[in-house]
């Protein structure tokens, strides 16, 4: 897991309530306040349509640290990063579903970090960005696939269950069930599968009406061994996401039974 750099060599002044931390090629840009309206910096409510993509300028990757799905209180850094290297100064831009643009004309490498300090659940939605060169001012990149940062604890937790059973032979196949309660009656709803020690998500399945939903291991090995909780949201512009379930703890077995330990 990503822990961050050990050094910062220079923080400049904040700029339209951004920190900017010089880090050697890297540029990290604070989120200083993070609200529904203002994300951290002054919004510009005519920039809802962005400039056309450029031929050759691909779609950047978009991933959170240390997860997208957290708690509340957590810090979590936005990382947009361009695919191929480039010589030119790039101008990263995230943006956020159901806000208006908040472009950061910041010189950068080839990657931005956007940092979110203890993110609350209104910081929770679906997080995209793009790049452009300075060259090119009046086209981008594709823009990244979304991702959806879930800030979990504002519904009832599920319940999670293992079919037919939680101890597991091995190669054998083992489904997780992640039921949500009745109340509160929700429209389309996205369940999610966490095991620990893995930051993202082992899988995502959306529902529209049904409270349950299944994430299948096909052929187990000893590595699917774990602890594992599984999480709802609402897929909705300001989603609220649920506490976890309590772990369920899927056991593998050998040929007569015996449990079979993950190798260290």
């Amino acid at each position: 897991m990503w822990d961050g750099p050990s050094t910062v060599t220079q923080t400049q002044s904040v700029l339209q309530g951004w920190e900017r931390v010089q880090e050697g090629p890297l540029m990290t840009l604070s989120i200083l306040d993070v609200s529904p309206d203002i994300l951290g910096v002054r919004a510009n409510p005519h920039l809802t349509h962005w400039p056309p993509s450029l031929p050759g300028l691909p779609k950047p990757d978009i991933f959170a640290e240390p997860s997208s799905v957290v708690a509340p209180g957590t810090n979590v850094t936005l990382r947009c990063s361009a695919l191929q290297s480039t010589s030119q100064e790039l101008l990263f831009t995230l943006s956020k579903a159901g806000s208006p643009g908040y472009p950061h004309p910041e010189k950068t490498g080839s990657e931005a970090r956007f940092s979110l300090p203890s993110v609350k659940v209104r910081d929770a939605g679906s997080y995209s960005c793009f790049y452009s060169e300075r060259r090119h001012a009046k086209g981008k990149s594709e823009t990244s696939e979304t991702l959806d940062l879930v800030v979990t604890g504002s519904l009832p937790r599920p319940s999670l269950q293992a079919l037919p059973s939680a101890k597991v032979s091995l190669n054998g196949r083992v489904t997780l069930r992640c039921v949500r309660p009745v109340k509160p009656s929700l429209g389309s709803v996205m369940f999610m599968w966490l095991k620990a020690g893995t930051p993202e998500p082992l899988g995502r399945a959306l529902q529209q009406s049904q409270r349950w939903a299944n994430f299948t291991l096909p052929s187990v090995t000893v590595q699917d061994a774990g602890s594992f909780r599984c999480v709802y949201y609402e897929k909705t512009v300001q989603p609220r996401a649920s506490e976890p379930s309590e772990p369920l703890y899927v056991c593998v077995t050998g040929e007569k039974g015996t449990r079979l330990q993950t190798p260290s």
